[in-house]
């Protein structure tokens, strides 16, 4: 495994060549295509060692699993293919974040404000050396998306803020701190996401935003980061921009999305803001591209349109239907040979950045070499998490609370997506760690899930109990994830508010965003509202002590949402 520094990634551009020439007409189809698996069972694995021998496609997009599992299926998968495979993953967040090991860190956001240059640049090392540990060399983060519609469905706390200077001061060293070790890293979601209400999984998203200050602030941030830290590769979205996109679909009149817009790539991408490194394009399988054309004809006209890696996620190891596509389209000239060529070149360039060109694999040499590299870095997870908490008021003085010593504590919780959805990625709930913790200062705590497999009426119930409580925790439990359209939290949780939940009980209630900031529009006028961006067991822990007068609070918002609250906003909580 290399640990050595590789802040150029150089490559060897005669073996790049040498293997170019080797390859046949299929193999060259195959390394535009990465495929993607989910576990790690022995079905699993047996089943994409066969697809990846018959395909030899460019890499695995992976998720999910532990050391064991990592350590068999990596070495059996990389040694499947004739060419070296790639391994990818996103861990925008950390390894930890994906997998079931490894260090999961505060999301983007929180570290927005309070986030230093050095800290980050050390998150980007410790996700490449943990993600090559585990096997993988590219990782399709950070997010350069500047996310100011406070109601977007898939950027939100993933993205550092809604300005330009704390995206580039933020996400330029997390890109050094990932190459320099090893990890190419692949910024996300060109041309630029945040600026719309729309979700690009179910149809192309639209940016209304005008020319101008589009390309004063969501290009200038690829321009930048192209410029300055040269990352690896750039993930292309399926966002439409009409103020600066021209191409259209001939037989819809509607415009073709970033990843299937030749003029788009060419002109913007490539002569524009001067990208020479490896296109990739978003997931195939998403609404925004099956929504213009079915599988194969999407990923030629992607490939024709310049991408250079397309993202398969359709099935385990099936490309038949991408593989016959373009090899109808290559010999019927709609994708020229030498446009499959610069495809694969660019690819093969980026595996000879990470090594493979020298090695099959950079994964762990054993389980126990694998189990201490991946050991999570709690401690600074935790600094990062204190700085970053953010009390936007607290008008009512409710906070801190000096003694939970046989207080009956009612604690409210509402998720989106759903709970199951928190319990299946292998974390303790966020609701028992809460209440343990509560239970262990003392509290006489009882716990009420608010939506989902609840009664209809859970929200006249749960505002009944608060009146007797001695303190109320709602916490909202918000988040992006593929898919889903809305961040909006479940009806039941927001009827408290219509029932008075606010005015009712004894204290005023104690309000958490564990995720998605902009839920204080359902409660704005609540005097006590705490952001921790974040879901993680150490934003959990760090959440209680700050509500229990433990640490201090003087983080201050990355983000605005008019009328509600500002950037720069937060008040201090002293100890």
């Amino acid at each position: 495994m290399e640990t050595k520094p590789a802040q150029h990634m150089q490559v060897d551009a005669q073996w790049v060549e040498k293997t170019l020439s080797s390859l046949s007409l299929k193999e060259k189809i195959g390394q535009v295509l990465m495929t993607a698996q989910f576990d790690w069972s022995e079905q699993t694995v047996a089943h994409m060692e066969q697809e990846l021998a018959r395909w030899q496609p460019a890499g695995v997009f992976h998720m999910r699993g532990g050391p064991p599992e990592i350590l068999t299926g990596v070495r059996r998968l990389a040694a499947a293919t004739r060419i070296p495979l790639m391994l990818a993953s996103d861990f925008e967040a950390g390894i930890g974040h994906i997998l079931h090991c490894g260090t999961r860190f505060p999301r983007p956001m929180m570290r927005g404000h309070a986030g230093t240059a050095e800290d980050e640049y050390e998150i980007g090392r410790i996700t490449a050396v943990e993600g090559r540990a585990a096997g993988t060399q590219m990782t399709a983060s950070p997010v350069l998306d500047l996310n100011t519609n406070p109601l977007n469905p898939d950027v939100n706390v993933r993205a550092y803020g809604e300005d330009l200077d704390t995206v580039l001061r933020l996400a330029l060293p997390h890109i050094r701190g990932l190459q320099d070790h090893g990890m190419l890293a692949m910024v996300k979601h060109f041309p630029g996401n945040g600026d719309t209400a729309m979700d690009q999984h179910f149809a192309p998203a639209i940016i209304e935003t005008p020319a101008e200050k589009f390309r004063q602030h969501w290009l200038e941030a690829y321009r930048r980061a192209f410029a300055e830290a040269d990352p690896g590769a750039v993930m292309v979205s399926y966002l439409t921009v009409p103020s600066i996109m021209r191409e259209r679909d001939p037989r819809t009149g509607s415009l073709l999305p970033a990843c299937l817009s030749r003029d788009l790539l060419q002109r913007v991408l490539r002569e524009e803001l001067g990208f020479e490194g490896l296109a990739v394009s978003d997931a195939l399988n998403m609404g925004g591209g099956l929504s213009f054309y079915p599988r194969g004809e999407i990923a030629v006209k992607a490939l024709a349109a310049g991408i250079d890696l397309l993202l398969c996620f359709s099935g385990l190891g099936d490309l038949e239907p991408e593989i016959t596509a373009i090899r109808r389209a290559v010999k019927s000239g709609e994708v020229s040979e030498a446009r499959l060529d610069e495809a694969v070149r660019r690819v093969l360039t980026a595996k000879a950045k990470t090594g493979l060109d020298k090695v099959r694999t950079t994964l762990a040499a054993d389980e126990p070499a694998l189990r201490a590299e991946l050991a999570p870095k709690s401690a600074f997870c935790r600094k990062i998490v204190s700085r970053g908490l953010t009390l936007l008021s607290n008008s009512a003085g409710t906070l801190p609370i000096r003694s939970l010593k046989g207080k009956r504590v009612l604690v409210l919780n509402t998720y989106s997506p759903t709970k199951p959805w928190f319990f299946d990625r292998g974390e303790p709930m966020p609701h028992d760690l809460i209440e343990q913790e509560l239970t262990a200062r003392g509290a006489v705590v009882e716990t009420l899930d608010l939506g989902e497999a609840g009664p209809p009426d859970i929200h006249q119930t749960a505002v009944g109990k608060a009146r007797d409580a001695d303190y109320t925790f709602f916490n909202f439990f918000v988040v992006p994830s593929y898919a889903i359209g809305t961040l909006t939290p479940h009806k039941e949780a927001v009827r408290t508010f219509f029932c008075g939940l606010v005015t009712i009980g004894r204290t005023p209630p104690i309000i958490t965003a564990f995720g998605d900031p902009y839920q204080r529009q359902y409660c704005h006028t609540a005097p006590t509202f705490l952001c921790t961006f974040d879901d993680t067991r150490e934003s959990l822990e760090m959440a209680v002590k700050a509500w229990c007068g433990e640490i201090p609070v003087s983080g201050r918002m990355p983000v605005s949402m008019p009328g509600v609250f500002s950037r720069g906003d937060g008040v201090d909580l002293k100890v």
